[in-house]
């Protein structure tokens, strides 16, 4: 499955899949506005939320074969 990691975030957030490679992130705060959207070839990826505001954001991982939602903190 995926995980992530850890949330609430500190700074760095990181988004791991045992079942096969990542294939894009997309981090959407309260205002539906897209913070980070980034393509993932791996099964592994991290980005750094320092610049983020404090707050509830959504998280859209698209992975082979699924689409996940996760609410996360900072």
């Amino acid at each position: 499955g995926i995980s992530v990691y850890p949330n609430p975030i500190s700074d760095v957030l990181n988004i791991s899949n045992e079942n096969g490679a990542l294939i894009s992130v997309e981090m959407i705060d309260a205002k539906g506005s897209v913070v980070v959207s980034s393509k993932a070839a791996s099964k592994s990826f991290s980005f750094n939320t320092g610049e983020l505001n404090a707050g509830v954001y959504i998280l859209i991982v698209r992975s082979e074969g699924s689409v996940r939602t996760f609410k996360v903190v900072k």
